[in-house]
């Protein structure tokens, strides 16, 4: 509060205009303006084609106080808002350039007519985007500097008079906008004690000096106090010690987990590669070159999908970016989903999947001794491996191999030892769909424990990404809206 001319200076913490913080804010300095008497005549807003000071345009006008809305050019809002209200004026403003800003006065002074200015917001800023100190380049630190620093000081100063002007104008009058009042928009990422990223460096040292500036503007005209009554302690952006604890260690969390994926996405691509690139030099190997070369396709895709989103939660939760949080959650949501259908269909069809899988391993069969027939190689390595491993013969019975050839059943219905005299007499007793049936019984409880654990792990990745991506919009996302 400047008491010896009246003039209220007050920094404030810049959000979205849809964020709570910045509703609020709003509310608190609308609220305070609406309590002014009648003398709130005119108000000044720069960069006020978008975000807040456009909304700030249209509040203040909805509440009776004439508006004069600055910025570099204008946008199809602001027209609206113009357009649609006399006591709206725009005035053309590069708070960069002398040129613009003098001209800028003097359009503003002949719009007063003599009045002064009970209200001037310092809103213009703009964000060069860096990740770090050493990425940002020399011309971003200066241009930071030229448009949050540097302007809102040659804006300050050249309409300091105005708001001189005002004050002596309503000397008789409690201080507030009703008088002259100054605000500078600044952010939360321009605190020191708060800052925990390196994210856009020269955006976060230049409203750090924004910060200071307001301060030092304030000694010079009078002892800075913080106006208790409408603003006491009021930071609705700044996080607690607890939040950002917690952000951080889901932060960890999440990176560990997905490095797991990431590092078993890349042995199974390994996998996949090699046997593609050495089908037909493998050692041992029993089954068909075209049956490799499909497992080989089915490892590779599987292992490109795992090890992608694997490096998108690593990289997303260790560099905190938002466009890769939201991409793993993305993937990691239809993934969940398609697996939630998919067991639903098995479920509630579960006799009429039983049925299709039983009619195409019998196809198999029926292949089996046919070698003309169409996958005729594929088929001998699938029924092969059913039997072999799930020591099996036949779909549902050994005898079902009686309908396909009156030879004696594969090999591979025996177990090793009786492999050179396999027949009838001495073959697996069950079917295979009769094996995989009491297996699938037998071991319900696991099955499902071993589903509702991926289930869980699943739902796990995607709400950490999402408490993460909100995280890190709370405490990085604070961009300008204009110049």
């Amino acid at each position: 509060c400047l008491d010896p001319r009246g003039i209220f200076v007050k920094q404030w913490y810049q959000r979205r205009v849809r964020g709570v913080a910045t509703i609020f804010f709003l509310f608190l300095l609308l609220t305070f303006v609406q309590a002014s008497d009648s003398s709130m005549k005119w108000c000044m807003v720069t960069g006020a084609n978008r975000g807040i000071g456009l909304e700030l345009v249209g509040r203040l006008a909805s509440l009776g106080s004439s508006v004069i809305a600055c910025s570099r050019r204008t946008s199809p809002e602001l027209n609206e808002i113009v357009n649609g209200n006399q006591a709206v004026f725009h005035v053309p403003l590069d708070i960069t350039c002398d040129d613009s800003v003098n001209k800028a006065f003097e359009n503003v002074s002949t719009i007063l007519g003599g009045q002064g200015l009970n209200l001037l917001v310092n809103n213009a800023a703009v964000l060069m985007k860096s990740e770090n100190p050493t990425s940002t380049s020399t011309e971003d630190m200066l241009k930071n500097f030229d448009v949050n620093v540097v302007g809102t000081h040659r804006v300050t100063n050249k309409f300091a008079p105005l708001l001189f002007t005002a004050a002596e104008q309503n000397s008789n009058v409690e201080m507030g906008c009703n008088r002259a009042f100054c605000l500078n928009i600044s952010s939360a990422v321009g605190s020191i004690a708060n800052t925990t990223s390196a994210w856009n460096p020269a955006y976060r040292v230049s409203k750090a000096a924004l910060n200071m500036l307001t301060k030092c503007t304030a000694i010079e005209y009078g002892e800075f106090q913080t106006f208790q009554h409408y603003f006491k302690q009021i930071n609705l952006s700044r996080m607690n010690s607890l939040q950002v604890c917690c952000g951080e260690f889901i932060r960890m969390i999440l990176f560990l987990l997905n490095f797991i994926f990431w590092a078993a996405g890349g042995a199974i691509l390994g996998i996949g590669i090699y046997v593609k690139v050495s089908i037909g030099k493998l050692p041992d190997a029993n089954v068909s070159e075209d049956t490799l070369n499909s497992a080989a396709l089915f490892l590779i895709t599987l292992g490109c999908i795992v090890f992608v989103i694997g490096l998108l939660g690593c990289c997303g939760s260790l560099t905190q970016n938002r466009c890769m949080l939201l991409l793993y959650f993305a993937l990691v949501t239809i993934i969940f989903l398609v697996e939630i259908v998919l067991a639903i269909t098995i479920y509630v069809k579960k006799e009429s999947v039983e049925t299709v899988f039983t009619d195409e391993f019998k196809d198999c069969m029926s292949k089996y001794y046919n070698d003309t027939a169409p996958l005729h190689t594929e088929c001998i390595d699938v029924v092969n491996t059913f039997q072999s491993t799930l020591k099996c013969c036949g779909a549902l019975e050994p005898e079902d191999w009686k309908n396909y050839s009156t030879a004696a059943p594969p090999v591979s219905c025996c177990s090793p030892d009786k492999a050179d005299n396999c027949d009838y007499g001495v073959t697996f007793e069950e079917g295979c769909i009769g094996v995989i049936e009491n297996f699938v019984n037998s071991n319900t409880q696991f099955i499902g424990f071993g589903v509702l654990a991926i289930a869980v792990i699943q739902l796990l990745g995607m709400l950490f990404a999402c408490y993460l991506r909100t995280y890190i919009m709370k405490r990085d996302e604070y961009e300008p809206y204009t110049v």
